[in-house]
């Protein structure tokens, strides 16, 4: 189920950080304007044997969703295949939104797929967006007068090659090569991560 973590705070701010975590259309400036960022620097190597992950992904494997299936949101909700509409679009041939939903409500599974130009731009926007997060509590906090009591991002281990949950709003972030996996927010984590884990498994097979 959708469900941001910071109601009706900092909208902005909010987009902002998940239009950040997500490649984009924009051109791949990283040999200009950021320094090199070796692949290596991946929480497991892509081309790793034991993560099975290997670099550029087609885009196919977007437009297919990972190869994620109505099926699969059906079993992680534990509800019938028949109760959900796949509401999926296809943007361009870089940015897709996979969106399985009950019938006539906005409860269901969803996440945004974002491919980059290269291994090296989608580690650095996984870095900005760590980055951003930051920030983005903090301006909250203070535009509230409160202290979050809980971390701007939590490490999401054995997803894709790197991952984190956004505790600003809500989502998991993972990156497979040069895409990037936004899951959005659900009932439980541990929903989020099997969402997260059948699209990065999918994806690093295309």
């Amino acid at each position: 189920m959708v469900k941001m973590r910071k109601f009706g705070l900092g909208l902005s701010l909010i987009l902002l950080v998940m239009v950040s975590g997500c490649g984009s259309d924009v051109p791949d400036t990283t040999s200009q304007s950021e320094p090199e960022v070796p692949a290596a620097t991946a929480r497991n190597e892509p081309g790793d044997a034991d993560s099975g992950y290997s670099g550029m992904v087609p885009p196919a494997a977007i437009a297919a969703c990972g190869g994620f299936t109505i099926e699969d949101a059906a079993s992680i909700m534990g509800i019938p295949a028949s109760e959900l509409e796949d509401r999926s679009e296809v943007y361009s041939s870089k940015s897709s939104l996979c969106s399985f939903l009950r019938a006539g409500s906005t409860e269901g599974v969803g996440f945004y797929l974002s491919v980059s130009n290269s291994i090296e731009r989608a580690v650095a926007e996984m870095e900005q967006g760590r980055g951003v997060a930051s920030v983005a509590q903090t301006t909250i906090d203070r535009a509230t007068g409160t202290e979050s009591q809980e971390e701007a991002l939590e490490n999401a281990e054995d997803l894709g090659e790197e991952a984190y949950f956004m505790e600003v709003n809500g989502t998991l972030n993972i990156r497979v090569g040069n895409v990037q996996i936004q899951v959005l927010p659900m009932e439980d984590q541990e929903q989020m991560r099997k969402v997260g884990r059948i699209v990065s498994m999918g994806l690093s097979k295309s």
